[in-house]
């Protein structure tokens, strides 16, 4: 409705291009003494920065500091840790990270050959790939030496050698940006489209579509940088003419964002039993917060209030953290799909492709990482990386996820599938302070071309955030990686790495492995032929390994349409089901479901024949999520309310025919 209204507005009076209602959301205005280390993280060095840069950026307040109400960036001409210039860069990673919105700062600019400030956003997971893969906006990029302009510019494309970028300049209409007065750079940035502004002013456009044939990297999380460079391929060098020191004055960064942009901020993945977790939107005058979590979460503390706390009870209650915020600009509902899991590692299968994992490469090595569809351990993806060239040391090639949290005396578990190219490759595994890089655990571990199961328990010795380097600069060839999970062994629950089906004539032959079994019963398995109602057709007792066990069954009793599903049960009574296995003996019929997998649309087609058709969408515990009816022979149908997670749609024409697929939701 607001955008209707937006719609009208613009027919009304055309000279309103966009319209949109913004709300602060995020704002530095450097009114303090310090920098504000909640808000900013310094990135320190030399070695060029992949510009052939001379500069060492430093974290001392020398460089960097507030000061009168606004942030100073001072380049030095000094020697320090070999090299001849110092600066500062300072970022927002994980402390300001946005996905559309207004952003912009008022700055005053320095000169001189060879000075190279820049105002820019970065993306805080390289969910693309690496650079250019996953995108870069640089906001304001201004050249010491050509002091009546500046530059705007996003990069995109495949890898280094083969990318691609839109930019524009904008020259001042009079005078120079070394005027010593402040300068507001802005971008405007939406789905389909990203603006740049120079005081108000326009001066350029990126639009979806302009990527081509690349892919658009433009729809995820970003961060900001500010930092002056000195020197470099682009500006040159400093020269007899540049005086020092030079200084960039920020007055203020601000992000506003609309209602329907704002993202909650909080761990989508907990433990169970996990208490007090925060989720949280920004505090926006003049708006009013109503929040709703899962059934059998509570909500601790903080209703009508941008923050919550919540209570995630038996580690059953998976779902939606929701919040409804209505201010002047409207109303808007936005949610974040939490998932309470033993596994303390988001995205351990590769299904939201590189997000919250880190690939590294070092010391001359040479490696490219991809994710792979066609070759799959389980769900649609996987990570391969095709190592061309190794390094001095092992770990010169790695793929980590995303920083973990060690406790002293804490007992954790680590699984994950992996294979190679051909037999006996190896690989190896390092779990390292993340800040002083000391050596806690790892393994070597050799390779077959089929998938085969890791596992590592080890106690932790300190306290500590960590890093978990799957490494793989042993020697050249083409490794997989899939299904990673970092456990506390403690919550650990029998783990199924395993579940499969295959029908050998009139019987279903199914097979299953566990990576480990503690304090287990026995295996009920069940058996459905509409997906609805289960019946137990066999128990298999538990072998009680803490290096798991193989399990088969045969079903000799087929229907057409065969569901099965696997209820663990533990000693105590409690059990978990396994996700569902669909086998069918006709297989005459064609569905089609696409995008799989699907974010919020998916479409279908199909060849059946009918008039009308009916369709269902389970989860794996056998309950029904949505059901709709057409008389087309196609479809969409709107997935955004649902988990993501594993689904199995179900097809049914007038006359009971069926056809199934799974469906995943990412």
């Amino acid at each position: 409705m607001k955008r209707n209204l937006y719609t009208i507005l613009f027919l009304l009076t055309p000279y309103l291009i966009f319209a949109q209602c913004y709300n602060l959301v995020w704002a530095d205005e450097f009114n303090g003494s310090t920098l504000d280390a909640t808000k900013w993280t310094y990135q320190t060095g030399a070695s060029g920065w992949g510009n052939n840069e001379l500069q060492y950026y430093t974290d001392r307040t020398d460089n960097a500091y507030v000061s009168g109400g606004s942030l100073k960036i001072e380049a030095k001409s000094e020697s320090y840790m070999g090299a001849n210039y110092t600066s500062a860069r300072i970022r927002s990673i994980n402390q300001g990270d946005w996905t559309y919105g207004k952003m912009e700062a008022s700055i005053k600019l320095p000169e001189g050959q060879g000075i190279w400030p820049a105002f820019w956003m970065m993306p805080t997971e390289s969910v693309y790939g690496i650079w250019p893969a996953s995108g870069e906006i640089d906001i304001m990029e201004y050249l010491g030496h050509q002091t009546d302009r500046v530059y705007a510019t996003c990069h995109y494309g495949n890898t280094y050698l083969d990318k691609s970028s839109s930019g524009s300049t904008y020259v001042k209409p009079t005078g120079n940006y070394n005027d010593g007065a402040f300068h507001t750079f802005t971008v405007e940035w939406e789905p389909t489209q990203i603006r740049w502004y120079v005081d108000g002013t326009q001066f350029h456009t990126f639009n979806a579509g302009d990527e081509s044939p690349y892919h658009f990297p433009f729809d995820q999380d970003f961060h900001f940088i500010l930092n002056v460079a000195v020197g470099g391929n682009w500006p040159g060098n400093p020269d007899g003419t540049t005086m020092f020191p030079q200084i960039m004055e920020v007055d203020y960064v601000r992000v506003y964002q609309e209602l329907d942009d704002i993202d909650i901020n909080g761990e989508i993945t907990v433990e169970p039993t996990a208490n007090g977790v925060t989720y949280a939107v920004p505090n926006i005058s003049g708006t009013t917060y109503n929040w709703s979590v899962p059934s059998g979460a509570t909500l601790a503390s903080g209703q009508g209030t941008h923050e919550i706390d919540v209570d995630w009870g038996n580690g059953n209650s998976s779902g939606n953290i929701q919040v409804t915020m209505t201010n002047a600009c409207g109303t808007a509902t936005r949610a974040l799909g939490v998932t309470v899991t033993p596994n303390l590692t988001p995205n351990p299968g590769f299904e939201q492709d590189f997000s919250n994992w880190q690939s590294d490469l070092f010391n001359g090595a040479s490696a490219s990482f991809s994710i792979n569809t066609s070759d799959v351990r389980s769900g649609s993806k996987s990570m391969c990386v095709n190592v061309s060239g190794v390094g001095p040391d092992t770990w010169n090639i790695q793929i980590s996820p995303a920083d973990i949290s060690l406790t002293n005396g804490e007992s954790y578990t680590i699984h994950f599938w992996a294979k190679a190219d051909v037999p006996n490759r190896q690989m190896s595994m390092a779990v390292i302070n993340a800040s002083t890089f000391a050596y806690y655990t790892g393994n070597t571990y050799t390779l077959s071309d089929n998938w085969q199961f890791f596992s590592h328990t080890f106690n932790a010795t300190a306290t500590a955030i960590g890093n978990i380097n799957m490494q793989f600069g042993h020697e050249t060839g083409t490794f997989c990686l899939d299904d990673f999970l970092f456990a506390r062994t403690a919550v650990l629950p029998i783990e199924l790495v395993s579940f499969q089906g295959r029908l050998d004539g009139r019987q279903a032959l199914l097979n299953w492995e566990t990576a480990s079994e503690s304090e287990f019963s026995h295996f009920l398995i069940e058996k459905s032929n509409d997906g609805k109602t289960y019946e137990t057709i066999g128990r298999i007792e538990g072998l009680n390994q803490a290096d798991g066990a193989v399990y088969s069954f045969v079903d000799s009793d087929i229907f057409e349409h065969n569901y099965y599903r696997l209820k663990a049960v533990d000693l105590d009574g409690t059990y978990e089901y396994s996700h569902v296995i669909y086998l069918e003996t006709n297989t005459d019929k064609t569905l089609h479901a696409y995008p799989n997998p699907t974010s919020n649309t998916l479409n279908l087609n199909w060849e059946m024949k009918g008039e009308t058709f009916s369709y269902e969408i389970w989860n794996g515990i056998g309950q029904r999520i949505l059901q709709g009816q057409t008389n087309e022979s196609s479809m969409s149908i709107d997935m955004s309310s649902l988990e993501c997670g594993i689904y199995y749609l179900k097809l049914m024409n007038e006359n009971g025919q069926l056809m199934s697929t799974q469906i995943i939701k990412g």
